[in-house]
């Protein structure tokens, strides 16, 4: 019976048998003198595949090695590959390569430290940029120890002011805050965090409480700290594009950097214009 190519895929990829000629390694697969071993072909496979992604990928990627080998192979049967004109563009390419590998080495190992007046005057020099399209939150939330009832929590808490009377009221101890300090969210993902409660069209400094059920399906209360609220149309607070800022210095000083780079090579080499 005529076994398929996924067959086969499974087969060599689970026993690790092969036929025919022994090759370096455990062979996935074949064309003439050439192998894919099973090594190569895992430190191909892009991680976290499930079981089923898994073998549909290893399928396509060996059906495209094989084409590619088969092709390959028939070119250097025909000759093409001393063709003089093919060599040349493979010398232009090989160093386009590994000037790219060279230039991506220096620019990403090349981490340049920024002060903080350097990214203000980039803000304030480029307002324009940090225009809000829609409405953002700046917030950070903490999650509260268990109460008997997080609705009447809800209901006692009124305004920032009495948030003390209703902590001592409930004996509520605030665990440690997440790693969201500082996330900025949308007006329609903070409107998902918090619902079913409306979130306000402004209102920095505001707390936000929604009543849940923990693990063990005992109340709790989240809270919600609006650190700063901007609307559509304005401009985004340093606070906000501050990340942004820094990844945009960044990218301009190492090529500051790589400039600086060539042109200290330019003064040690031999250059001839005709």
């Amino acid at each position: 019976m005529k076994r398929t190519l996924s067959a086969f895929i499974l087969a060599g990829l689970l026993s690790g048998c092969q036929s025919g000629e022994q090759a370096p390694g455990q062979v996935a697969a074949r064309v003439g003198d050439e192998y894919l071993t099973r090594e190569e072909l895992s430190a191909s496979m892009p991680p976290g595949l499930v079981a089923d992604d898994s073998i549909l990928w290893t399928r396509n990627y060996l059906n495209s090695w094989i084409e590619q080998e088969i092709l390959y192979q028939y070119a250097q049967k025909s000759g093409l590959t001393q063709s003089g004109q093919l060599k040349a563009q493979l010398r232009e390419t090989g160093k386009r390569l590994v000037v790219g590998f060279l230039t991506d080495s220096l620019l990403n190992s090349k981490v340049i430290p920024l002060k903080q007046e350097e990214i203000r005057s980039f803000y304030e020099e480029n307002k324009g940029d940090w225009v809000a399209g829609q409405t953002y939150y700046r917030v950070s939330w903490f999650s509260v120890a268990e109460v008997f009832d997080s609705k009447l929590v809800q209901t006692d808490y009124k305004s920032p002011g009495n948030w003390t009377e209703v902590t001592s009221k409930y004996g509520l101890k605030t665990e440690k805050m997440t790693d969201s300090t500082g996330l900025i969210l949308t007006g329609a993902e903070l409107a998902d965090l918090v619902s079913p409660l409306q979130v306000p069209s402004s209102g920095s400094g505001r707390w936000l409480i929604i009543p849940g059920k923990g693990k063990t399906d005992q109340s709790h209360v989240l809270m919600v700290r609006i650190h700063e609220a901007v609307k559509k149309g304005e401009i985004m607070p340093l606070t906000f594009v501050i990340q942004d800022i820094q990844a945009r210095l960044q990218v301009k000083k190492r090529h500051e950097f790589l400039r600086q780079f060539t042109d200290s090579l330019r003064k040690t080499e031999l250059i001839q214009l005709n």
